[in-house]
């Protein structure tokens, strides 16, 4: 629109949608993995059910690392270090790429991730927004063939919206975190985050039906920071049903190392 009022230039940002294309029929959830405390047997149970039902896509959809010595909480010293992690980082990426070598993969930014971002702007300014810190060198993405999605963005399958979670601040000791993400966002859509598998359903006046889920994670369960909490294993899995982007998700938890 012409500024035809002749008023000051704005700094503001404009915010878009981020979409997975259509032609990514099959869709795996996962977040929360924070590696390197990932869980090995409910990666390994995930991982094989994707490759039975023939998954096209993975979205990673943040906190894939945890990054904990950027962390500003207390931290054991004796803990791996960034160096470490990072390496651990990048042999789960090689070996998720390998178990599914035809799907393609896009690393969408948490707030675990967003950890870098903010430790580089209080401890090193200087070094904040050189090429060697972005997200897609830092982490090796690039070179692997997986798509960024940066931080705070929405990602869109089809007609479905998929959040991390602290996009819109879901807060921790909801007794349903999936109501809790209706109550947020007012329609249909999936978050992690908060590392429990739920699902929610309301109709409106109106006769619309609105479900909200949200999923599980794939780390350990019991942390020294919060050894006794209500998470649990799990992924999902979104299928695109028509070219309207209409869909089937389906929501599962990992328990005792199977499937459920």
């Amino acid at each position: 629109m012409e500024n035809k009022f002749n008023l000051p230039e704005s700094f503001e940002s404009e915010y878009e949608l981020y979409k997975l294309p259509l032609a990514s029929k099959k869709l795996l959830i996962i977040n929360d993995v924070h590696v390197p405390f990932h869980n090995v047997p409910a990666l390994t149970a995930c991982i094989e059910f994707a490759k039975k039902a023939g998954v096209d896509t993975v979205l990673m959809n943040g906190d894939i690392f945890d990054f904990y010595k950027l962390s500003k909480f207390t931290q054991d010293p004796l803990k791996i270090n960034l160096k470490e992690e990072l390496e651990i980082g990048q042999e789960f990426f090689d070996a998720i790429k390998k178990a599914l070598p035809r799907a393609k993969f896009f690393f969408k930014i948490g707030n675990h991730e967003e950890r870098l971002r903010s430790y580089l702007k209080v401890k090193a300014p200087e070094l904040f927004g050189l090429p060697s810190f972005d997200y897609s060198e830092f982490l090796q993405l690039r070179s692997r063939g997986i798509e960024l999605i940066d931080n705070n963005r929405i990602v869109m399958h089809g007609k479905l919206p998929i959040l991390h979670g602290h996009e819109i601040k879901l807060g921790r000791g909801a007794v349903n975190v999936a109501r809790s993400l209706f109550l947020k966002f007012k329609t249909s859509s999936v978050a992690g985050h908060l590392h429990q598998t739920s699902d929610h359903t309301e109709t409106d006046g109106l006769g619309k039906t609105v479900s909200t889920h949200s999923i599980g994670c794939l780390c350990e369960l019991h942390p020294e920071y919060a050894p006794i909490n209500k998470w649990n294993h799990g992924f999902a899995i979104n299928y695109i049903t028509d070219d309207r982007g209409s869909y089937e998700f389906r929501n599962y938890k990992i328990i005792k190392e199977k499937v459920v």
